[in-house]
């Protein structure tokens, strides 16, 4: 009798702990088949969205994106294709995010052979993917030494001084080159100029933090001329692609030494240097049209910004030199300097109006009411009382 009380206890004990063990299977399985499903749902909207922005570029035309040929309309008619180019150290991924470019926007079979580039700095050539379209990338290969002529270097880039298909050797005598190779001696006209800049790096640069320091100059420059950087990080290795915190860890060291803004800093996965194929992870081939959309977005917008202060300088010179045609950056560096606020703060607030399309005292004045809430309470009674509104 006690044998048997004994048993049945045991074949419970034995059913609970089977309950128990079903129960968590079944817990189990919920998980992965949850998982499973919002994984295949974020592949289907990555997959959408990459085709969105696929036509997207595919139908672009110059001005399209901020309406400019409302605002310029003969001067945005000047210019017959939006021009970014592509800067970064060699090796960094730049012939990567190209070849993925071409591949999806037009076809395995029409793009470029590239292999991925391990040469010695020190030959800026510069040659244009993706010419089909209404915007183009310029690579920049051999170029992004970080000596004291790379400024320069950069600065005739963008103006169109050196130009695509130019092949040029550093520390040679620019007489010594033949009468193609020779630099403009003025820049290019605005619409053969750079228009947009891509800053390719590496994620395991050892250079990285170096550069936050060693391209403050050229920053501030990029920011000076109106340009907004858009920053690309290639990743060598798909499993760091994929580690969501070491991935934006890396990302905003890049921000920060590139100057472009963590919303306008993506990853990709290099997969020459990887040896992957570029259809196994849609995500990175997704960051690289995105990468392109951002950047030229970006290039209509340096575009607005230089037709816009060309406007003003134009309605200046008719007005006159008095107060109300001073322009607005040099307004706020007289106030800054005499209230010793420091550069930064001074260049953010140019920048925070140049963005609402204020570029002289006059319409600082009639955008007061719009402007002012944006202020810190320090700048606005600084202002205001100088602007005595």
């Amino acid at each position: 009798m006690g044998g048997s009380e004994s048993k049945t206890e045991e074949e419970v004990r034995w059913h609970n702990r089977w309950d128990d063990d079903s129960e968590q299977r079944g817990i189990d399985e919920a998980v992965r088949d949850f998982e499973e499903r919002r994984g295949s749902q974020k592949m289907k909207e990555v997959k959408e969205t990459l085709l969105r922005i696929k036509k997207d570029l595919e139908d672009y035309n110059v001005g399209s994106k901020l309406r400019l040929g409302k605002f310029f309309p003969a001067k945005v008619e000047e210019i017959e294709n939006i021009n970014i180019a592509m800067v970064g150290p060699t090796g960094s991924g730049k012939s990567s995010f190209i070849n993925i470019a071409e591949q999806v926007m037009m076809g395995p079979g029409e793009a470029t052979a590239i292999t991925q580039s391990t040469g010695r700095e020190g030959t800026i050539h510069l040659e244009e993917f993706l010419t089909k379209f209404n915007f183009r990338l310029i690579d920049t290969r051999g170029y992004f030494d970080l000596d004291e002529g790379w400024s320069q270097e950069l600065k005739n880039i963008l103006t169109g001084k050196i130009r695509p298909g130019q092949t040029i050797e550093r520390e040679t005598d620019d007489t010594a080159l033949a009468p193609e190779q020779h630099m403009r001696p003025d820049e290019a006209p605005f619409g053969e100029q750079i228009h947009g800049v891509i800053c390719v790096m590496v994620d395991k640069d050892p250079r990285l933090e170096q550069y936050k320091t060693r391209m403050k100059s050229i920053k501030e420059y990029l920011r000076e001329q109106g340009y907004s950087p858009v920053a690309a990080l290639a990743f060598e290795d798909e499993d760091d692609f994929k580690d969501e915190d070491k991935r934006r860890d890396v990302m905003e060291e890049l921000s920060a030494a590139v100057g472009s803004p963590i919303d306008k800093t993506f990853p990709f996965i290099n997969h020459l240097a990887s040896g992957s194929d570029i259809k196994k992870d849609p995500e990175s081939v997704l960051n690289v049209l995105d990468i392109l959309d951002t950047a030229v977005t970006a290039a209509e917008k340096f575009i607005k910004v230089r037709l816009q202060r060309e406007k003003y300088s134009r309605e200046r010179q008719e007005k006159g030199a008095g107060p109300e045609s001073q322009s607005v950056s040099d307004f706020i560096q007289t106030i800054g300097k005499a209230h010793n606020w420091d550069k930064s703060r001074i260049d953010s607030l140019v920048q925070l109006l140049n963005d609402d399309d204020i570029y002289d005292v006059s319409t600082l004045r009639e955008s007061w009411d719009d402007v002012s809430p944006k202020l810190t309470m320090g700048m606005r009674s600084v202002l205001k009382q100088a602007l005595s509104v």
